[in-house]
């Protein structure tokens, strides 16, 4: 039986007046992983003077971040489940670190910091800024769900994405042709860094907009262990081969310049088609989310990256047709990818219910991003290893990603599609959700 096609009226209904704090929020998050994240940051590192491997590994900094989720119950324990003042704290730390990473690269074109300490500078401030932002991801998520019924958080949240994924489109492209300008320098990235600072106050002032979320108070640990479906456990130990093969994944960009002898404005531009990609994704995605099984669009997301890292794969042996296959790489990837993080953090929402959601969420990130920065280092450490081998190396990361992918695709548990009751076929808001 065919789904429901794609209602626009539910796109209406999100991009309305009412919607407009979260607007900013998504803006804001869209733009600053965009430009001060690895489509940028790691082309400035090669620049630098970074080798491969080390731009590599300075790339899976922000993962490490994640691990702070470990740490989040306990901290809203502490603070009576302040939740909205523990948001906007590590937004205002966090989100603006493309202000910081200006100032470094600023120093680094004018001589006063030295190429080696700014590539120092820009690792520890990615971890410092991870670590942050690896607690702002689920507070907004529990913020979401504290503040929205259902069936609004299942329009909401999933368009957000696809509003950041827009967002990132339109900044990528010119960023893209400023970078390919060698004449500029390091001077290139200062620009596109300020522009992430900027919009990050955007995405700060968004958050004080959105209405309270109150007080969310986590229920001790035995309670939390108690209160954890079985089905969550499947699905997290599931999620773990799925990130393993998101870290085992070689970098694109350094690949790209390193082994097929791209320009780093030819990287920054694949970045960009990959967001174009990872946008059409995100709003099909989005829409089918609200009427169907996260679970198997989640699979379907998986079988298209399998396919994504075996034509970054044949890239290796076609030739001048390479460039070609490194493009339908980048697209399948970051489509796949798109597909993948809406659907499983769906999925999340739906198997993680009740006073002890926010901390099943931390675990469940914790987790992943632990699996996935182990398989990013051990990736890295490849890289390193078969530093002379030439291609060898990222051949070999390129058959374990796509081979995680085909075990998860094998493996998960899919759930059989919902309906649920949509908001602009009849729906109604709750007064509590209302927020201008």
């Amino acid at each position: 039986m065919l789904e429901p096609a794609p209602s626009r009226s539910d796109w209406r209904t999100f991009l309305s007046s009412r919607y407009r704090p979260f607007h900013a929020v998504g803006i804001g998050q869209g733009a600053v992983g965009a430009l001060a994240g690895g489509a940028v940051t790691m082309p400035l590192l090669l620049q630098l003077g970074a080798p491969p491997p080390v731009a590599a590994a300075v790339g899976i900094l922000p993962g490490i971040g994640a691990l702070s989720q470990l740490v989040l119950p306990g901290i809203l324990r502490r603070t009576d489940g302040n939740l909205r003042r523990l948001t906007l704290l590590v937004a205002a730390l966090g989100d603006t670190r493309g202000l910081w990473l200006a100032a470094i690269v600023t120093l680094a074109a004018i001589g006063m910091v030295p190429h080696p300490l700014a590539i120092a500078l820009i690792a520890l401030t990615t971890v410092a800024a991870s670590t942050l932002g690896g607690l702002s991801g689920t507070t907004l998520l529990a913020w979401y769900h504290a503040v929205l019924p259902e069936d609004e958080r299942r329009l909401v949240s999933p368009r957000l994405g696809t509003l950041g994924s827009v967002v990132s489109v339109a900044l990528l492209l010119p960023t893209a042709a400023l970078v390919a300008n060698r004449d500029l320098g390091l001077w290139a990235y200062v620009p596109p860094l300020l522009a992430a600072g900027g919009a990050s106050l955007l995405g700060i002032a968004g958050l004080t907009r959105l209405p309270r979320p109150g007080r969310v108070r986590i229920p001790a640990r035995a309670q939390v262990r108690a209160e954890r479906p079985a089905s969550l456990d499947r699905f997290v130990r599931v999620s773990c081969i799925g990130s393993f093969g998101f870290g085992i994944g070689p970098p694109l960009s350094v690949f790209a310049i390193a082994i097929l002898g791209m320009s780093p404005g030819f990287t920054v531009g694949l970045s960009a088609f990959g967001t174009v990609a990872s946008l059409v994704s995100s709003a099909v995605v989005a829409t089918r989310l609200g009427r169907g099984s996260a679970s198997r669009l989640l699979r379907v997301s998986h079988v298209v990256r399998g396919v994504a890292m075996a034509s970054g794969l044949s890239s290796l042996i076609a030739g001048p047709f390479a460039p070609v296959l490194l493009v339908v790489a980048v697209a399948l990837g970051a489509a796949g990818d798109a597909a993948g993080q809406l659907a499983g953090t769906e999925r999340l929402l739906r198997l993680a219910v009740g006073r002890a959601a926010i901390a099943h969420q931390a675990d469940y990130v914790a987790a992943t991003s632990l699996t996935s920065v182990g398989a990013q280092l051990t990736g890295s450490a490849v890289l390193a290893v078969g530093a002379g081998a030439g291609p060898l190396p990222f051949a070999a990361l390129f058959i374990a990603s796509g081979v995680a992918r085909a075990i998860v695709a094998v493996r998960l548990e899919v759930s059989p599609r919902t309906t649920p009751r949509s908001l602009s076929a009849g729906g109604s808001v709750p007064k509590a959700a209302s927020f201008r």
